[in-house]
This record gives structure tokens, C-alpha cells and sequence, in this order.
């Protein structure tokens, strides 16, 4: 794949990592506990190449 088309696949999966967190932290049941520090939802990505995760901003 193209360097240019690797970054386009990077961004969107990160962008919907990104998206599904605003989306949990979002849902009722959650969201309290969350903003009583209770629970922290993050985005993250698992490499397969490396095998490791790294969190989103």
C-alpha cells in the first residue's frame, strides 16, 4: 500500500476509535460516572505489528 494510502487508513481508524469513546461517554449509564471520576473511558489502537497499544487523544 501506498505511504499515502496507509496514512488515510491510519487516520480513519483512529478517527473512529475516537468517535465510538465520545459516543460511550455519552450514553447514560456511563456518562455520571464518568463525570464523577468514577470511570475513564479512552480511545485506543492495538498494533498488530508491534503488538502494542497506544492511546488516542
Amino acid at each position: 500500500m501506498h505511504r499515502q494510502g496507509e496514512a488515510r487508513v491510519d487516520a480513519t481508524i483512529d478517527a473512529h476509535a475516537c468517535d465510538v469513546r465520545r459516543r460511550l461517554v455519552a450514553e447514560p449509564d456511563l456518562a455520571g460516572k464518568v463525570v464523577a471520576g468514577e470511570l475513564a473511558v479512552v480511545a485506543a489502537r492495538y498494533e498488530l505489528r508491534d503488538q502494542h497499544a497506544r492511546t488516542l487523544a
